[in-house]
């Protein structure tokens, strides 16, 4: 069975994030950009995922690079979206 769940503000991303991240094992996430490792979301929730995989994008200069470097130490299957070519998903599958 597939659950969806759309989350409405950054504090309900947030909370279920880190719930999603304790009760499964596998995240890929599909997302336009990832920030400064030094913010929470999702830093310091991944740390719990044992398998990760993620596709990011790179437009409008919003990735930072201690971001993919973080995803890298964590020996993610990481792949990165040309930077020609708007990429500007927002998905994060969890599952066990």
């Amino acid at each position: 069975m597939i659950n969806t769940t759309f989350f409405t503000s950054n504090t309900t991303f947030e909370a279920e994030f880190k719930r999603f991240s304790k009760e499964y094992n596998q995240l890929e996430m599909y997302v336009a950009w990832i920030g400064n490792p030094h913010a929470v979301v999702p830093f310091e929730y991944l740390n719990n995922v044992t398998k990760l995989s993620a596709v990011l994008g790179v437009s409008f200069c919003q990735t930072h690079p201690d971001g993919i470097n973080f995803l890298m130490g964590l020996k993610t299957d990481l792949r990165i979206a040309k930077d020609d070519v708007l990429y500007h998903s927002k998905v994060y599958i969890f599952t066990n």
